[in-house]
């Protein structure tokens, strides 16, 4: 007989994950940074296969800036946001943890599961942090770059072309960030860790404008920052949506939904958000192969040390 899919296998797993010590440590931070190398192979194949021509006739300057440029900082970004959520449940994170934790998320997005957020909640956990600190914290945090992208976006889609739809974005998105604010008031960092979060999230929305905007750039659509900061918003969903690996497909479907609203062509739209998706885990990977070579060496070393 089959094993039916249910919730509390999902949360079975997730709490094994989280109660899983052993990934601090230097053996196994190896094997799956190395799992990892894999999964995001995995996942430029995949979206490579569901666009198969998207590197046909493509500006190159443009696809070198996003591999250069917007991909390094988002990750750098993502370790600093990182570091924040710990500072908010009182645990301090290293940058180097910071950026581990920031390329196995990106791999574990890979599975069917909301694998961002599991390895995060896992990482805070076996850093001492009780289950509902860090599922608070993380929480939180997913909630201020929804509640910031959503006002970022309206603002974006009311500056190109004004309508209610802008305003319907831009109020919930207010909504949101002023709940936060109210949460964030509640945990031990108080208000000022929150900020910087508020801060590292805008300068994280802001680059994922830039990377669409050379994206279409590359693929040869025209397109101004202001265009392409009303597609951030699809960046979320597509995280949110946890259910499809990656969020693959969904957040290219509502970069194509929102583009009307700022004149922008559907297709546009979802080809840069394909070309982003492949170009930002091809750029992950050696992140992960380095990495999980400094993992192996510190291993190494372990054994190889006295007493």
């Amino acid at each position: 007989m089959g094993h039916r899919f249910n919730i509390d296998s999902v949360k079975t797993a997730a709490l094994n994950l989280m109660e899983f010590k052993e990934l601090r440590r230097p053996r196994y931070r190896q094997i799956s940074l190395m799992i990892a190398v894999i999964l995001l192979a995995g996942g430029v194949v995949a979206g490579i296969r569901q666009q198969p021509d998207i590197f046909t006739g493509l500006d190159w300057r443009a696809v070198s800036l996003v591999i250069a440029v917007t991909v390094p900082v988002t990750i750098f970004f993502n370790a600093i946001d990182f570091m924040l959520t710990g500072r908010l449940v009182g645990q301090p994170v290293s940058f180097g943890r910071a950026l581990e934790v920031t390329v196995l998320g990106t791999a574990a997005n890979m599975l069917p599961l909301p694998g961002s957020a599991l390895v995060r909640m896992a990482s805070l956990k076996t850093g001492g942090a009780g289950y509902k600190g860090a599922a608070s914290a993380v929480l939180l945090v997913f909630a201020v770059w929804m509640g910031l992208a959503a006002t970022y976006a309206g603002t974006a889609i009311l500056y190109t072309s004004p309508g209610i739809t802008g305003a319907i974005f831009l109020a919930a998105g207010l909504t949101v960030m002023a709940a936060t604010v109210v949460v964030a008031r509640r945990l031990r960092a108080g208000t000022g860790t929150y900020f910087l979060v508020l801060a590292v999230k805008l300068v994280l929305v802001a680059v994922d404008a830039v990377q669409l905007l050379f994206c279409l750039s590359a693929l040869g659509f025209p397109a101004t920052f202001a265009q392409a900061s009303a597609l951030t918003l699809s960046g979320v969903v597509g995280h949110a949506v946890s259910i499809v690996p990656a969020g693959l497909g969904i957040r290219e479907a509502v970069a194509a939904a929102l583009s009307p609203l700022v004149g922008l062509a559907m297709t546009s739209s979802f080809l840069a958000a394909t070309l982003g998706r492949v170009l930002t885990i091809t750029t992950v990977v050696p992140f992960a192969l380095v990495l999980a070579i400094r993992a192996r060496v510190q291993a190494r070393n372990k054994q190889t040390a006295p007493g």
